[in-house]
């Protein structure tokens, strides 16, 4: 009798679980991880890139679901003194004010561009890119105006392959996505757009053969915003959809034993957001 109540019960528990989602899960997750992140903020870009797919979710209608996190990202916001940052955190912030910009929590930019001005963007294209991005997307100002020769600098930095080229010399998946994003969103050069387009497009395979789960999915998500067709898009997606951890997350790469990865589950969650998960 004991076996026949102990068996219904876990069946009982097995259909409880089935109804709760993968993106359901990824959601839970991406909220505990932005709430331990705000705990101990010490990782200005795990807050920024945990506030994006959050504000995504809300202004598809999960405002019940997210308000009280995106609340406290605000909060945390607005006590922050700029002055106590460095140059990239900075620009991380700027985008934060810029995500929760578009849920209604309207947050006061001229600190963190004060704070902005003497930062040396020669030190760091990836940084100026993000600054780019944040100005052309969300405050709707002129490249020129807020970084005069910022495009034309960033543009040099670009092989005839599409990649963008570091300070180190060495072409870097995340500044070529970068900056294809802030070249399009400020209307630059569309030579530069086109490249940096068939740059990522030309990676995905191999993306998705070695398992860099980040990379495969920020290019799709990033394609998708360029309204860039992507062949296989579908077959991509059921890779990643079979890749995610019990958790609910996913890793970075993978790796054996690997974890789940705050950037990477991030974006995962924004991809969940999106036409075709399904």
């Amino acid at each position: 009798m004991l076996r026949g109540v102990l068996l219904i019960g876990l069946v009982c528990c097995q259909a409880a679980i089935a109804r709760v989602s993968p993106e359901t899960q990824t959601m839970e997750w991406v909220k505990r991880d932005l709430l331990s992140a705000l705990d101990a903020p010490d990782n200005m870009n795990r807050i920024a890139s945990l506030t994006f797919p959050l504000v995504s979710a809300w202004k598809g209608g999960l405002q019940k679901e997210t308000q009280d996190v995106l609340d406290r990202v605000a909060g945390f916001i607005r006590s922050a003194d700029p002055r106590d940052y460095a140059c990239g955190e900075l620009v991380d912030i700027h985008l934060t004010i810029g995500f929760l910009a578009e849920t209604g929590r309207a947050i006061d930019l001229n600190p963190v561009k004060e704070a902005l001005i003497p930062c040396d963007w020669g030190k760091s294209r990836f940084d100026l890119a993000n600054a780019l991005f944040f100005t052309c997307r969300y405050a709707g100002e002129e490249p020129e105006t807020a970084f005069p020769g910022a495009l034309r600098y960033l543009e040099k930095a670009q092989r005839s392959d599409g990649a963008f080229i570091a300070e180190n010399g060495k072409p870097w998946f995340y500044l070529t996505s970068h900056a294809l994003m802030a070249f399009h969103y400020c209307k630059g050069n569309p030579v530069v757009v086109e490249r940096g387009s068939r740059n990522l497009l030309a990676q995905l395979p191999e993306f998705r053969q070695s398992g860099f789960y980040d990379g495969l999915i920020e290019s799709l998500i990033f394609l998708r915003w360029l309204d860039v067709e992507i062949p296989q898009f579908a077959d991509y997606v059921a890779f990643i959809r079979d890749s995610i951890n019990p958790d609910g997350g996913i890793c970075f790469s993978r790796k054996p034993d690997c974890q789940s990865h705050w950037h990477a589950v991030s974006l995962l969650l924004e991809l969940q957001l999106m036409d075709g998960w399904e």
